[in-house]
């Protein structure tokens, strides 16, 4: 379904997602905080850029072109990303593990504020607190000028996870209180690395894409975004086959080579008129110099330049094979 003619109120859609607000607190880690975040396999985390937002329009218009069904970007029916946990371990650089994500079990409250308590370090007696990503974000920056021990290192871990998916990789509306869908994997510190977090980030981003897409099919506006949009990002754009960019392929995380510039840069290059071909399985094996793939895209009032004061067509990218 073409939705360019509903987005008209698209400026108002904001995402919850911020890498700017993770980027600020990794950025003043000691070395032995990164250490402990390399440990449970999220380094990625520590190369992510500080960007302050990302395109609104951008943001939607991607999320319109996700395929639920096949889990993929899909761009006049066939050009394809696809979004799978491997792509996502390439983007962020977070753990890919072989054990799925699992809660508490248990839906008494004073048992998840227990293990709060325990995990993070909350000293309050108010469950809404004790949930709060704020209390994280306080281990986070307490100063050790003797170095932690094992308990504190444990608790920085647990914090820094529950941290960074609340703000970044599975951001909600509720800014202040992150999801506890994985809270019963960190219960053991040494086996965090072990766990997939990739699959609870592209879990989001169907959500997200499935409630974008019914919003614009009702017409309605959209007031905000949640999931790790700027992964989405970075997935598709990365997927570009733009030689003026010439990113290396052999630098991980992907995210670590974007800023907001080179966003932008690469969004507007995505606009201009000329039409290239689109390799519509991204395996490998389809042929990147089919011409009959060559289409024109309409791309009015869904995405415009930074400084364009009108639309532009989008053209049709081919993809390079994973």
């Amino acid at each position: 379904m073409d939705y360019s003619g509903y987005l008209a109120d698209v400026d108002a859609a904001t995402s919850r997602s911020s890498a700017k607000r993770v980027a600020a607190v990794v950025g003043k880690f000691s070395d032995e905080k990164k250490q402990l975040v390399r440990d449970i396999g999220f380094g990625g985390i520590l190369l992510m850029p500080q960007i302050n937002k990302t395109p609104r329009k951008f943001t939607v218009w991607l999320l319109s072109k996700v395929d639920i069904a096949t889990r993929s970007i899909v761009v006049n029916g066939q050009c394809k990303v696809k979004i799978t946990d491997r792509a996502f371990e390439r983007v962020l650089g977070i753990p890919c593990g072989p054990k799925k994500l699992v809660g508490l079990e248990t839906t008494v409250i004073e048992e998840k504020t227990d293990f709060i308590k325990l995990a993070i370090g909350s000293v309050s007696t108010d469950p809404m607190t004790t949930c709060s990503l704020k209390v994280a974000e306080d281990v986070l920056t307490m100063v050790y000028p003797d170095g932690m021990n094992k308990e504190q290192a444990d608790r920085f871990k647990v914090s820094f996870v529950v941290f960074v998916v609340g703000h970044f990789l599975v951001a909600k509306t509720r800014t202040n209180h992150g999801i506890e869908e994985f809270w019963g994997s960190l219960l053991n510190t040494s086996e965090i690395h072990l766990h997939n977090f990739c699959s609870l980030v592209i879990d989001e981003i169907m959500e997200s894409a499935k409630r974008v897409q019914d919003e614009l099919r009702l017409q309605h506006t959209i007031n905000n975004v949640t999931g790790c949009t700027l992964g989405l990002q970075v997935l598709y754009l990365d997927s570009l086959n733009m030689s003026a960019f010439a990113l290396p392929q052999d630098k991980f995380p992907r995210i670590s080579m974007f800023d907001l510039v080179l966003l932008k840069r690469m969004i507007n290059a995505d606009q201009e008129n000329n039409i290239s071909y689109c390799n519509s399985d991204t395996s490998g094996n389809g042929s990147i110099n089919d011409t009959s793939a060559k289409k024109r895209v309409r791309f009015d009032d869904i995405l415009s330049t930074p400084s364009a004061t009108s639309s532009q067509h989008v053209k049709v990218p081919f993809f390079r094979a994973p």
